[in-house]
């Protein structure tokens, strides 16, 4: 169970092993939104997100574009 997010200008990300989605195909969603549930789907031994940027169709290090610092 995964969710894609469009941010435009190539940029996508995903969100997957969730246990309940919470969004459809086309809605919009910003920073606030809840769009799913963590889980533990598949082979996973816990629940935890699985998380990958993509930039033009091609996975990146989401590092360089995503700002992980503690709050």
């Amino acid at each position: 169970n995964y969710v894609i997010v469009s941010h435009g200008q190539g940029y996508k990300t995903l969100y997957g092993h969730m246990t309940r989605i919470l969004t459809s195909n086309g809605s919009f969603v910003d920073t606030t939104t809840k769009i799913g549930l963590v889980g533990s789907t598949g082979a996973s031994t816990g629940p935890h997100l699985h998380f990958t940027v993509y930039k033009n169709g091609k996975s990146i290090n989401p590092t360089n574009v995503v700002n992980f610092a503690k709050r």
